[in-house]
């Protein structure tokens, strides 16, 4: 009856296996029960963390990967070096100025390396490109390639008319003027960092800004005596740069006009005077030294005795100067 029954509803058997031509039945696996309460990372998913890969950091450029170095030009007594460089992709002649980190002190290196950054930024025709720098054993700079000499040079074999003098004197108080507005005072002007470049027409350009400092506030570093340093910064004390710049430029211009500086005694010129001395024609010149500006116009002498004036407080401003 039982096999009677499993014939008629169509089944088999499980003991005996349906006759389907001989072959067998597919077997199909059971699928394992998920644990919820575990958490599993399926093969596919990503990592949380990704393997560690040693990353290869590109080092910086080297001078003399992009540079190939020539003659030397010159070498100071505290072994600062000038050397004539090329440009390896480019040809490009440059001056490398190399500087030693063992002459100065941690404060020196921190505001040689401030005077950098700041004149890294100026960019004028008559002023002295600073195109990069790199810092390893010794500082070095590279510069724009001026070619010409310096006014020391220009006063000393050919001399100075005053065209030229006002020429002169036009660029290069054009350089200084964007330099204070770009918040950056040179105080180290004097003839030897004016350079006239070689061409048809006059081309000043400014150079060593290594003493260069901001504007925004006053200075307290005291400067190298010189004529070209107001009385000012050679003290104790406080003092403005853009006013240093001013004097300078007063200086420069008196040795362009004149052919000399504009203090008489040498210890005034420096700074060591002592008591009141008046000027010509009757004016005062603040306490310091006597100016001397027989056979100049009235107008240059009156700008010089503006310029040059001993007090901080009644010395012309470099718009003034400009005006």
């Amino acid at each position: 009856m039982a096999a009677a029954a499993r014939q008629l509803l169509g089944s088999a058997p499980r003991n005996n296996p349906p006759n389907n031509g001989g072959r067998l039945r597919p077997v199909i696996p059971r699928q394992p029960v998920l644990d919820r309460t575990k958490k599993t990372t399926p093969k596919f998913a990503r990592p949380s963390k990704p393997p560690q890969r040693l990353v290869e950091l590109k080092k910086p450029p080297r001078m003399i990967d992009l540079y190939d170095t020539a003659e030397l030009l010159h070498r100071s007594k505290m072994g600062t070096e000038l050397v004539v460089g090329i440009h390896k992709l480019t040809g490009e002649t440059v001056v490398i100025k190399a500087i030693e980190h063992s002459i100065y002190n941690q404060q020196a290196k921190r505001l040689l390396g401030a005077a950098v950054e700041k004149y890294a930024k100026l960019s004028h025709p008559h002023i002295c490109q600073l195109y990069e720098s790199f810092d390893s054993l010794r500082l070095l700079l590279v510069l724009e390639a001026v070619e010409g000499v310096s006014l020391t040079e220009f006063m000393a074999h050919v001399g100075c008319t005053p065209p030229e003098a006002q020429q002169i004197m036009r660029q290069t108080c054009a350089a200084i003027r964007y330099a204070h507005r770009a918040g950056v005072c040179h105080r180290d002007l004097r003839l030897e960092n004016v350079m006239l470049q070689q061409g048809a027409q006059c081309c000043v350009k400014v150079i060593d800004w290594s003493q260069c400092a901001g504007v925004l506030k006053p200075l307290t570093r005291r400067l190298p005596l010189s004529p070209f340093c107001p009385p000012e910064a050679r003290g104790p004390g406080e003092y403005d740069g853009m006013l240093v710049d001013v004097w300078a430029l007063g200086v420069l211009l008196h040795v362009l006009l004149l052919g000399r500086h504009p203090f008489e005694a040498e210890g005034e010129a420096k700074g060591e005077a002592k008591g009141e001395a008046k000027g010509e024609a009757g004016g005062t010149h603040g306490g310091g030294g006597q100016l001397r500006l027989d056979g100049l116009e009235p107008s240059a002498a009156g700008l010089l005795r503006g310029m040059l004036a001993w007090q901080p407080s009644e010395r012309m401003s470099m718009a003034e100067v400009r005006a």
